[in-house]
């Protein structure tokens, strides 16, 4: 499984600066390809940095600890 993701958006509050609560700087770029990864499968809504550590657990066939704030992204894996 390949997954890109960038580390922060930009842009918002301040065009050199990353680090307010503007929607441009909390919006990222997240994606990934891979084995069991839906054909043509989208996000749908909206994904924190932290649930890409649910899709790398689900990819990897463990189960997440109920305590992780994690979520899978809906119909991201074919079933």
């Amino acid at each position: 499984m390949l997954i890109l993701v960038s580390d922060h958006g930009g842009g918002g509050a301040d065009p050199r600066d990353h680090g307010s609560d503007h929607p441009m700087d909390k919006t990222i770029f997240w994606g990934c390809v891979g084995p069991g990864i839906g054909r043509g499968a989208s996000l749908q809504g909206t994904m924190t940095i932290t649930d890409t550590a649910a899709v790398v657990v689900r990819a990897l066939g463990i189960e997440a600890p109920a305590t992780w704030e994690a979520k899978l992204p809906e119909r991201l894996f074919a079933e």
